[in-house]
């Protein structure tokens, strides 16, 4: 009996505010799970998801 994969959970982007004095902001990937503590302490605020980039076709040059 095969089992159907579960499919992964989604994770967002939530910048993740500095804890010190010498630490920058970081742009974060989490399930709506792992994120939860974070943002009812506020030490996460949600970042709206990204488009899909499409990149360029660089030309080929002749051979």
């Amino acid at each position: 009996m095969t089992q159907a994969a579960t499919p992964e959970p989604v994770r967002k982007r939530y910048r993740l505010r500095p804890s010190g004095c010498c630490d920058l902001p970081r742009v974060v990937h989490l399930t709506d799970a792992e994120a939860a503590p974070g943002l009812a302490s506020g030490m996460l605020q949600p970042l709206p998801d990204l488009p899909p980039t499409n990149v360029p076709e660089t030309p080929r040059s002749p051979s």
